[in-house]
């Protein structure tokens, strides 16, 4: 009981304080011009949150569809699994690299040289003219794959140089 009579005097003057401005005859000022700008605002703020999140939620399904992408045409665990036979991160990662460069710059040596072809008739039998395109677009692939490692290597030393990693 006395547990009941604390929390009844302790919230009276509460209740006291609503039932006054409950009934106050005054009427509010309005502020239109406040409100519509608090409007304004708020619909600004969740816009860009929206459209912070729907650009979030693109980014997850790329990413998410490259690695499904690398994971079926085995490149990523054909880096892991070079990674580990020879102990290193920078072995899987450079592998990773030729293999992401050097694949597709050979399908597109080999649609170039078809392409040469057709502007410009080479006079090569067709298993020819797909073997060219595709070993130099391989060839360059896996040039500019190593240039990317090199590049990377770079600024991995830099970073850890800043943050003093070493």
């Amino acid at each position: 009981m006395k547990v009941l009579l604390k929390i009844i005097l302790f919230l009276l003057p509460y209740f006291f304080a609503t039932m006054l401005f409950a009934q106050s005859t005054g009427t509010p000022v309005p502020d239109d011009e406040m409100n519509i700008f608090l409007m304004a605002f708020a619909c600004l703020f969740l816009g860009a949150m929206l459209g912070a999140a729907v650009l979030g939620a693109i980014l997850a399904t790329l990413l998410f569809l490259l690695a499904l992408f690398l994971v079926s045409f085995g490149v990523l665990s054909t880096s892991f699994l070079i990674g580990l036979y020879k102990r290193s991160l920078a072995a899987g990662f450079k592998s990773l690299l030729l293999l992401c460069f050097g694949l597709p710059c050979a399908v597109f040596g080999l649609a170039a040289a078809f392409l040469f072809n057709h502007i410009m008739p080479l006079h090569l039998p067709g298993l020819a003219l797909a073997l060219t395109g595709l070993l130099s677009g391989c060839i360059g692939g896996l040039l500019l794959g190593l240039v990317a490692f090199a590049l990377s290597k770079k600024l991995w030393a830099g970073f850890s140089k800043r943050l003093q990693l070493n």
